[in-house]
């Protein structure tokens, strides 16, 4: 007679020297994104999107010139201590960007030109 065989799944971590184990009850929560904001200037436009997922946040999307003046267009983004900026220039200019998640609930997003 053949008996049942119980399966138990379990995610290790191990960090300072100890195991945690999660069920998959347990298991982090996924990211809550909202997407579709724009920013614009009269050279430039800035669409993304944010995340957050726990106390973590990243910000994706892309800037694009939008004028032959001479500037560029820059978009910039904070993420508590972390920051960073991508620039698009020449008109039709597009540069993609992700932020990748980094500490932080709030990120702020910026367009400029100069």
């Amino acid at each position: 007679m053949k008996r049942p065989v119980a399966l138990f799944i379990a995610v290790g971590c191990l960090a300072g020297g100890q195991l945690f184990l999660m069920s998959p009850a347990q298991a982090a929560p996924s990211a809550i994104c909202s997407g579709d904001h724009v920013i614009t200037t009269s050279g430039g436009r800035l669409s993304y999107t944010e995340c957050t997922e726990g106390n973590s946040s990243r910000v994706y999307g892309h800037v694009k010139d939008t004028d032959a003046d001479g500037q560029c267009a820059y978009a910039k983004v904070q993420i508590e201590n972390w920051v960073k900026s991508w620039k698009a220039c020449g008109e039709g200019a597009v540069t993609n960007f992700d932020t990748g998640y980094h500490s932080g609930r709030n990120a702020k997003v910026w367009l400029s030109e100069s």
